[in-house]
C-alpha cells in the first residue's frame, strides 16, 4: 500500500539532500504519540518495513544548485504492511504538521491507495536514488552489465527474505541511468538514478512497488513507481 503526503511549501527552498532529514522528522512525529512505536520503526533491521521516497515539488516549480522551490511538496510511502499504512495517513492527518529543517510545513493531504503494476510489462523508475552493494562495495562505476546484476540479485534477497521463494523475472533491462552523489548524516554515497523495463508476474512487481530497490530504503532511497502516461507522481 502507498500513501501520499502533501505539503504547503511556503515557498521554502527544499535543499536536494534531505531524504534523512525527512526520515528523522516523520519517526519525530511517530515519536510524539507513540515513542515505543517509533523506538521499533527505528530499529527495524530488515529493510523492509517501509519505503520512502524523496521530496519532490508540485505546481509551478523552480531547481537553484542547492535545492528547489514548488507551490507544494509531496512524498511518498509504500510497506507491505497495511496497517502501518494506514497508522501513518491517520498520524498526517490528525498531526496537521510536520517539522522538516526547523520549518514547520502544514500537512494539506494524505491519501492513501493499493499499489497495482498495469500490466507484466512495465517501466519502473525511481523516485529517491538506489544505492547498491556487492561484497560489501558501493557500485558506482561499474559497467552497466554490473549494475544490472546487483539490482537483480538485490531483487532475489528481498523476496526470498520475505516470500520464501524466488521472483520470476522474465526480464529486466536498464533503459536510463544516472550516476549521483547523496549524503546522509554528512557521509556521501554513490547512487543512481533509473529507469527499468521490466517483466515479472504481477505480485513480483507489487512486492517492488512496496518496498523498493537497493539499501537504506527506509531512509528514503530506492522508492520505485511505474511510469504511467499522465499519472506524474502518482497524484
Amino acid at each position: 500500500m502507498q500513501l501520499i503526503v502533501n505539503l504547503d511549501s511556503d515557498g521554502f527552498e527544499m535543499p536536494y539532500d534531505h531524504s534523512y532529514q525527512l526520515y528523522s522528522s516523520i519517526i519525530t512525529l511517530v515519536s510524539s504519540k507513540d515513542r515505543d512505536k517509533a523506538d521499533k520503526l527505528h530499529t527495524y533491521n530488515s529493510g523492509l518495513k517501509f519505503n520512502m521516497s524523496q521530496i519532490m515539488p508540485g505546481g509551478k516549480r523552480k531547481f537553484t544548485k542547492t535545492g528547489f522551490i514548488g507551490e507544494r511538496f509531496i512524498f511518498m510511502i509504500s510497506s507491505l504492511d497495511a496497517n502501518l499504512v494506514i497508522y501513518l495517513q491517520e498520524l498526517f492527518i490528525s498531526s496537521k504538521e510536520i517539522e522538516i529543517f526547523d520549518h514547520t510545513f502544514r500537512i494539506h493531504s494524505a491519501i492513501s491507495k493499493n499499489v497495482n503494476p498495469s500490466s507484466e510489462i512495465i517501466t519502473l523508475k525511481t523516485r529517491s536514488p538506489v544505492i547498491l552493494k556487492e561484497n560489501n562495495k558501493y557500485l558506482f562505476n561499474e559497467p552497466e552489465s554490473e549494475i544490472l546484476e546487483a539490482i537483480e540479485a538485490n531483487i532475489l534477497n528481498k523476496y526470498l527474505k520475505v516470500t520464501g521463494s524466488k521472483p520470476d523475472i522474465k526480464f529486466i533491462k536498464i533503459v536510463k541511468l544516472k550516476r549521483k552523489i547523496v549524503e546522509i548524516k554528512g557521509a556521501k554515497l554513490p547512487a543512481f538514478m533509473l529507469d527499468l523495463a521490466i517483466c515479472s508476474d504481477l505480485e513480483v512487481l507489487k512486492f517492488l512497488l512496496n518496498v523498493g530497490l537497493g539499501s537504506k530504503n527506509q531512509l528514503g532511497f530506492g522508492f520505485l513507481e511505474e511510469e504511467r502516461l499522465g499519472d506524474k507522481f502518482g497524484v
